[in-house]
Order: C-alpha cells, then structure tokens, then sequence
C-alpha cells in the first residue's frame, strides 16, 4: 500500500485539530504587593478550560471546575498558591500561599505558573513583584497623606480641626 503526501498531511491536520488547546497567561493582578499581602489574585489569559469528564456507564459529560493549579517562584522555587478558582476561560483568582503573609523575598520578581485540570501548563515571567519595606512604607505614607489632607491645609485627624460649615469632632 502507497500513501501519499497530501494523506499524511491530511492526518496530521487532523490530529493536531484534535488537541487541547494550551493555557495562556497574560497578566496577574495585582503584579506587585507588599509583605503581608493578603488578598486575592486575578489570572488572566487564554484557554482556561475545565476538566469535562466522561461517565463510562451513562455516556453523559460532566464539566469539573476543579483541579487549577497555581504557583508562584523562580527556578526551583515554587509555592503554591491556595484556594485556586476557576472565574471563566479567561480568569483564575487564587491566595497568597497558606493565605497568609507573602513568604518571598523584599525585591523578588516571580514567574506564575499555571497548570490546569488536563494537565496542561503555562508560565508567565516576571508576573509578580514583592515589593521591599521601604517601597511599601513610602507608598502608604504618601496614600495617606494624600487621603487625609484638605483644601485648608489641615486634616480630620488634627486636634481643632474645624472643617468649613461644619461642626468640631465632625469628618466633612
């Protein structure tokens, strides 16, 4: 038997028409926190498909939104991060690890890693930095200036302050 060109062309078309697509990643959110962070992730990208599992004695498919992996690290050093969510094919939220204190290094740029239930991987470099402690200290330091200071030149928090057509001990 001859096959020819154009057939194995034609099969491998097909095949390749025929496998999962790979996740994607294109940004976390936020990509940089201080120590201590403890909120919530966004992972946004492509392809975050969910697991559909085929029932052997009904024949029926069921979608299982379980099984998203997530870390951050370089290297070889990874930590997971927990409570790994699937929002829709193109969003995966997730907390910091133990959902505690961020456990990197002041400084450190991190690579995200994504596994999703088929197995299928994908990592985007550089997707987080922690921040250091004196970045952290300044940024506060000014969003609070920033956030208690008034036309007059004073803030809420002074002792007499009076804010205009008000009354003392009131906050405008």
């Amino acid at each position: 038997m001859r096959t020819t060109p154009a057939l194995l062309v034609l099969a491998a078309s097909w095949l390749a028409a025929c496998q999962n697509p790979r996740p994607r990643l294109t940004a976390l959110i936020p990509s940089q926190g201080c120590p201590g962070w403890q909120g919530t992730f966004t992972i946004v990208g492509d392809n975050f498909i969910p697991a559909t599992i085929l029932n052997p004695e009904t024949g029926e498919l069921t979608t299982s939104l379980e099984g998203f992996q997530t870390s951050l690290g370089t290297d070889q050093d990874w930590w997971p991060l927990t409570g790994t969510s699937w929002l829709s094919v193109t969003q995966v939220s997730a907390l910091p690890p133990g959902s505690g204190p961020m456990l990197f290094a002041e400084g450190a740029l991190l690579d995200l890693k994504l596994i999703d239930p088929r197995g299928q991987a994908a990592t985007l470099g550089g997707a987080y930095q922690q921040l250091t402690y004196a970045d952290c200290a300044a940024s506060t330091s000014a969003a609070n200036l920033d956030a208690g200071s008034t036309a007059e030149g004073g803030s809420p928090f002074d002792a007499g302050y009076l804010p205009e057509g008000g009354r003392p001990g009131s906050i405008p």
